[in-house]
């Protein structure tokens, strides 16, 4: 167990209480994280990277890992973000799952990655979209600037119709978004 003045403050609050606990069949652990989504899996590899030594619990309701709101959510990873630091950010989470045991340093993982791609329709121009086309390019993720022609021949079902403007009331307030501009 690492000494108390190297365990952060927060771990540090709640350690002696955790530690006083056993489970009914009378294992005990130093830290016990409820929850095997996306935060409690990286919480409990955090703790052991950082205190190899610490005996840390996962515990998860559901039947596997990530089958809570963590895989509904975290399903979908996207690679462009409005700054530079957070693309950095996503794109190294993207490599991580893609070589998810090499990452954890785990033996024999179960896991898959599949990219499918990302349609980006946020009502930008064409000039905008094609700034983030240009971010992207610097991070070397590949992306097409597509026009409503585009769009309806990827995705026959996307209204690819100029859509309304609203007020907060919900009412239209006459002004209509022009083309459909999208990137993928």
């Amino acid at each position: 167990m690492p000494t108390p003045r190297l365990l952060p403050r927060a771990l540090r609050a709640v350690a002696p209480s955790v530690r006083r606990h056993a489970s009914m069949d009378g294992n005990t652990a130093d830290v016990a994280v409820c929850g095997a989504g996306i935060m409690g899996l990286n919480v409990a590899y955090q703790l052991k990277c950082a205190y190899p030594q610490l005996r840390v619990v996962l515990l998860e309701r559901q039947r596997g890992l990530g089958h809570g709101s963590s895989g509904w959510s975290t399903g979908f990873m996207r690679a462009y973000y409005s700054n530079e630091d957070t693309m950095r950010l996503a794109l190294d989470g993207i490599s991580a799952y893609k070589r998810w045991g090499e990452y954890t340093g785990l033996n024999q993982v179960r896991t898959s990655f599949t990219e499918t791609g990302a349609l980006w329709l946020m009502g930008h121009t064409r000039e905008q979209n094609a700034a983030m086309q240009e971010q992207l390019k610097r991070f070397n993720v590949t992306s097409h600037l597509l026009d409503a022609a585009g769009v309806q021949k990827m995705y026959p079902v996307v209204n690819t119709d100029p859509y309304p403007e609203f007020d907060s009331d919900g009412e239209e307030t006459g002004r209509k978004y022009g083309s459909c501009e999208a990137l993928f």
